[in-house]
């Protein structure tokens, strides 16, 4: 019959410990990249071996019991001696270089930025692949990168994913064109323009369909589309005025002398959410959590999207 020790394993402790820092399921399974139901059943593992419960349970929420308070000195103690103990073999197998898959609208001066405090927190060589959403998920697959900012929705969840920020749609246009002298723009300004440039469906089909749907949703009409594969690769017909572009507002930092990047209007306003994808093979959860911090906040902090 296996004793209380053999049934818990490390995964069990660290599930309690950002269980417990959280009091949210959904929380706590975003940072430990999985989903609730996992999550739920780890600690049901857990409270089974101990023979009690860990948490008592609502609807949204969930509270520590005494007996779960009185185990976080304890649990804690145990993950600490773990990395402690595990620090010399993951500096001495981690040399290879940490391969960073970044959303292309990102300005390149905060993508270096990005990049310069990763590696100085992880004490390791970051490698930057610049890329749209469906070209980083493929890389991904392939298993050319580690951890990918992406945008949602994406084509498909294999691997751990999980939210860092919001990011509201804006409009590229002509800077002297007459909507320009606007502070926020309606969906429907979308019109006064021969061509929208925006990605080609068949690159990113969830994507397209829900800017486009939005888009039909709340005007009635659908726009004459351009494809682009990069940001602004239509500027000739933006500068010109016969066309516009509509892009995340990570892009407002390519503004240029010919071009104006501004909102839409509070009621037309286009969100989509910015996560992080890991590889499967990616089993650190502590370099996994330093990632998701540091990349959360450069978003917030350095590129100004919404928590």
């Amino acid at each position: 019959m296996m004793s209380t020790a053999d049934r818990i394993e490390l995964r069990h402790v660290r599930a309690f410990l950002v269980l417990a820092q959280e009091l949210n399921f959904r929380s706590a399974a975003e940072r430990l990249f999985i989903t609730e139901p996992p999550l739920s059943r780890t600690i049901a593992q857990m409270e089974s071996a101990l023979g009690t419960r860990l948490f008592n349970r609502t609807s949204r929420s969930c509270e520590l019991t005494e007996a779960g308070a009185r185990l976080i000195e304890p649990a804690a103690r145990i993950v600490q001696i773990l990395k402690e103990e595990f620090r010399p073999l993951q500096e001495a197998t981690a040399s290879g270089p940490l391969r960073l898959g970044v959303l292309i609208y990102n300005n390149p001066l905060k993508t270096e930025k990005l990049r310069a405090d990763l590696q100085r927190t992880i004490g390791r060589k970051v490698e930057v692949r610049l890329g749209r959403t469906h070209e980083l998920e493929r890389s991904m697959k392939r298993g050319e990168l580690d951890f990918a900012i992406l945008q949602r929705p994406l084509h498909s969840t294999a691997g751990g994913v999980t939210r860092l920020a919001t990011a509201e749609w804006v409009i590229g246009l002509q800077s002297i064109h007459p909507l320009a002298a606007k502070k926020a723009l309606q969906l429907s300004d979308l019109f006064a323009f021969d061509r929208l440039l925006f990605q080609n469906r068949r690159d990113n089909p969830p994507l397209f369909d829900h800017v486009h749907g939005e888009i039909m949703r709340r005007t009635g009409r659908s726009p004459t589309y351009t494809a682009i594969k990069e940001l602004f690769e239509g500027q000739a017909l933006i500068a010109a005025g016969a066309a516009c572009a509509l892009v995340p507002e990570t892009a407002k930092g390519f503004s240029q002398d010919e071009i104006t990047i501004l909102p839409l209007v509070p009621e037309d306003q286009i969100r989509t959410d910015i996560c992080l994808m890991s590889h499967p093979q990616v089993s650190d959860a502590c370099l996994m959590e330093t990632i998701r911090r540091t990349a959360r906040d450069f978003l917030v902090q350095d590129c100004g999207l919404a928590a």
